[in-house]
């Protein structure tokens, strides 16, 4: 099986931007879960949690989000030898994004393959992606 490590940028100081950028991340896992890969996504897991905040009313929303997302963040580093390779939402905010940089650099520097997928192409390249995944020397099948 085939495991994906999916990264986009998240804005979590803009609850707007943040929802649709959760949504992209969701919208792509699940082209990814429909042709047999696994992936998992540190903003699929980390968003619901952030809008917890209600439940933390002492602490300002920007607070919860930052000290969340940091957790999350140290939780998700420890999936990229899980992975077999990294896909990237190519958004506007990617190449300013650190921790979708920061991705970038650990998947490069395991030699791991890092890919980009705009969201309005997602299934002729993913089709294109996954086989070029699956024939890297990474791939688990």
């Amino acid at each position: 099986m085939l495991n994906i490590y999916l990264t986009c940028p998240y804005t979590y100081s803009d609850k707007s931007i943040c929802r649709e950028q959760f949504e992209i991340a969701a919208q792509l896992a699940s082209q990814v879960i429909t042709t047999g890969a696994f992936v998992f996504s540190p903003v699929l897991l980390g968003h619901p949690i952030i809008l917890q905040h209600t439940s933390f009313p002492t602490t300002s929303y920007e607070e919860w989000a930052l000290f969340t997302w940091k957790k999350i963040r140290r939780q998700a580093e420890t999936l990229h030898s899980w992975a077999d390779a990294l896909l990237v939402a190519d958004l506007t905010d990617t190449p300013e994004c650190a921790h979708v940089q920061l991705d970038i650099a650990l998947f490069r520097k395991a030699e791991k393959p890092v890919r980009f997928i705009k969201p309005t192409h997602i299934q002729s390249q993913l089709t294109t992606l996954l086989k070029e995944f699956k024939q890297s020397k990474w791939s688990r099948l």
